[in-house]
């Protein structure tokens, strides 16, 4: 993103004495913060003017983590856990974005229920939250989960029916990957084969087996392949990115490393749990250490170290799952499974460093940056000029002992109680504000922020006065006026962007090279925006805190009058109160006589819309 500061304001946080993690090595600088952005990292001396300045006491500086597995509960399983108390837990744990599980109550699988799942999170929750869905009954439906109701990805429980779509029926799968793959979304799955659960569980009862041995047989290794190796093939008929959830097994890792040899979009990820116990440690500890897929061999445990330093695990993630313990201590097919994992995950993986066993880079990349780009929740998972300022702040040296009674979660138990760690998060960052302090939640709730999937556009030559429309709608628009048609596309590939165009042939072109396109076709911006707004549920308002600069697509930040009295024409500094700058580019911004021509414009792509829709409705 490159620097985004403008020389000159006063930032709102400078943090000082630290060892700052960036993708280009560890320094001892500072950050200055002005928002929810980063804005420059230099040596405390290069450090702008700050409202505040805090010192971090030479603790290493980390980008927040990024939870790719997450399961908040909230709403109708709020005993378990809420909105606050998980992202509490996440804010503990050094965690600033969590990606929310949609096996709920309800199970979020329509637009209504994410808006709903959205909706009752806002207030509550003290960190970054995105939201997954399961696939709805109707798969034509899943494109307004993603473009109205901002669903990040979409879950497949291969194990059993949650949401719309039964695991089962390969031809309804075939076509929920396919609108998936349109969607330009991943689709995250749990990997355990439907038909061998079914026909293991049933002998098992028939058998009169109920130990953790007959959990462990209908559990297997095998059953965890055969999933992968049919969601592989599924992906890969219908051109859709795949993440596979908490890979357990050297099988699994076999089936996984095999579609990745082959070059296929797939990405997966391993828990601590997964990495750090073996089935020895669920028979000795019993309920708590009780999860799905089970705890497995050492044999097993060893190869997925092995496959991690290869490279071929993507992610670390927490799969955070809580339950009320008396929940997880009945009868073994009864008993429900799943750990709270938010509180821990840094700790244990820091201990791993410490011992040498993982590097901090690699620590790095699967907590925090890969996770983000498989999300594609652009500007987190890194600290760079320009990203969002979700930190965490590590002190390497400080041992402690795992207590679960003291965890922010409902959820008071864990299978590592009594593990002394080393490396402890001690104070947490989310969106420039601090929301821990040494381990103590100092953030409101609904402090937080719920993230919304973005849609990003790419403006082809002939739509550069749009791209200023949708910029300061808040949309992110690049305008690509010098790119060739193979420019265009491979550029929109890349950043995940939709491209937009009027030339009917590189329209064509871009989805057949499986891109997202849209072909504008209105006559003047009025009926173009009502188009876009049609298409991609755009709202027709200028909302000023989000809005972007029209020249250079950087976000806008509100400014003090008095800051800018000297860079404005002395009659406006008397006429107007409110002014916003841009980081970017330093262009200063108020409501002045073309804001008549910009609500004019708007309002008559309102009607447009309206109309289509009724005469849609006589139709």
């Amino acid at each position: 993103m490159g620097n985004v500061w403008s020389e000159g304001l006063t930032v709102d946080l400078v943090l000082k004495d630290a060892k700052v993690f960036t993708p280009n090595g560890i320094f001892e600088a500072g950050l200055a913060i002005d928002g929810d952005r980063i804005v420059k990292v230099a040596r405390e001396a290069n450090l702008p003017p700050a409202s505040e300045r805090m010192s971090l006491d030479g603790n290493l500086l980390l980008p927040g983590l990024v939870d790719i597995h997450v399961h908040l509960r909230g709403q109708g399983l709020s005993y378990k856990e809420d909105f606050y108390t998980g992202t509490a837990a996440a804010a503990a744990g050094g965690v600033t974005t969590v990606a929310d599980m949609p096996n709920n109550m309800p199970v979020t699988m329509s637009v209504e229920t994410v808006k709903e799942r959205m909706k009752a999170a806002e207030g509550d929750v003290v960190v970054n939250v995105a939201f997954y869905s399961a696939f709805p009954e109707k798969i034509e439906e899943a494109a307004s989960i993603v473009l109205e109701g901002g669903a990040v990805a979409f879950k497949l429980f291969m194990s059993k029916k949650v949401g719309g779509v039964d695991p089962r029926d390969s031809q309804l799968l075939s076509k929920a990957f396919k609108e998936a793959a349109s969607l330009q979304v991943p689709v995250a799955v749990h990997a355990e084969d439907p038909n061998l659960l079914e026909e293991r569980r049933a002998e098992a009862l028939r058998s009169g087996k109920s130990d953790v041995e007959a959990y462990l047989e209908v559990h297997s290794p095998g059953v965890e392949e055969a999933a992968i190796e049919r969601a592989v093939k599924l992906a890969e008929e219908a051109g859709a990115r795949i993440h596979i959830c908490h890979l357990s097994s050297s099988r699994g890792v076999r089936a996984v490393s095999a579609a990745k040899r082959r070059g296929l979009p797939i990405s997966c990820e391993v828990t601590p749990h997964h990495l750090l116990l073996t089935v020895e440690d669920l028979k000795s500890i019993g309920a708590a250490a009780l999860v799905n897929p089970p705890l497995r061999s050492r044999r097993d445990v060893d190869s997925l170290w092995r496959a991690l330093r290869a490279g071929f695990i993507d992610v670390f993630a927490s799969d955070h799952a809580p339950h009320r313990l008396e929940e997880k201590s009945l009868p073994i097919w009864e008993a429900e499974t799943g750990i709270p994992g938010l509180e821990t995950m840094l700790p244990l993986l820091l201990t791993q460093v410490d011992r040498g066993l993982l590097t901090l880079g690699t620590l790095v990349r699967m907590a925090s940056e890969r996770p983000a780009e498989i999300l594609g929740l652009e500007g987190r998972g890194r600290i760079v000029e320009g990203g969002y300022a979700d930190l965490v702040v590590v002190d390497l040296s400080e041992r402690f002992r795992i207590e679960p009674s003291t965890f922010h979660s409902k959820a008071k138990y864990s299978p590592f109680r009594g593990w002394v760690v080393k490396g402890k998060p001690v104070k947490t960052f989310v969106n420039g504000r601090l929301v821990m302090d040494g381990g103590e939640i100092v953030a409101e709730p609904g402090d937080g922020r719920v993230l919304r999937g973005d849609l990003r556009f790419l403006c082809d030559g002939m739509l550069g006065k749009l791209a200023r429309w949708l910029r300061i709608l808040g949309h992110d628009v690049e305008y690509a006026r010098s790119l060739d048609d193979e420019e265009l596309i491979a550029l929109s590939r890349s950043e995940d962007r939709i491209l937009l165009t009027r030339d009917v042939e590189l329209y064509r072109r871009a989805l057949a090279r499986g891109g997202r396109a849209f072909l504008v076709k209105g006559g003047d911006e009025a009926e173009r925006l009502a188009e876009l707004a049609s298409r991609f549920k755009l709202r027709l308002e200028v909302d000023a805190s989000a809005s972007r600069c029209p020249k250079c697509n950087t976000k806008i930040r509100p400014v003090r009058k008095e800051e800018v009295l000297d860079k404005v024409p002395e009659a406006t500094g008397r006429l107007y109160d409110e002014f916003w700058v841009c980081p970017g580019c330093g262009q200063i911004y108020w409501r002045g006589s073309h804001w008549r021509r910009i609500n004019e414009t708007l309002k008559r792509s309102k009607r447009i819309v309206d109309s289509a829709l009724r005469d849609g409705g006589r139709s």
